[in-house]
């Protein structure tokens, strides 16, 4: 990975679908959690938004976006956390999720 920018939690408005510029197809939001507690609630939330819940380690790379901040869950640095940064800069706050499926 060789990213030499700093790690940011993103704020931006969520998407529920973006475009690759090469090919045209849509694709869905694949999001991966780590150091967070994921509740029936936030799995609802997921859903409602139409993202892609990746649990497994070995999925990491496809992550499209990563929760890894909650309230009293400070961010840590997990090999999922590692290896997500690599391919997505987009490294989000439990919030994220909850403004998502208000949208």
């Amino acid at each position: 990975c060789a990213s030499g920018s700093v790690l940011a939690l993103a704020s931006s408005t969520p998407s529920r679908k973006r475009r690759r510029r090469s090919s045209g197809a849509a694709f869905h939001v694949r999001v991966m959690t780590t150091g967070v507690d994921l509740t029936h609630q936030h799995r609802q939330m997921l859903r409602k938004i139409g993202a892609a819940l990746l649990e497994k380690i070995e999925d990491a790379h496809l992550a499209t976006h990563v929760i890894a901040v909650d309230r009293g869950h400070p961010l840590r640095r997990t090999p999922k956390l590692m290896i997500a940064m690599c391919t997505t800069g987009n490294v989000l706050h439990m919030d994220w999720l909850a403004a998502s499926a208000a949208a």
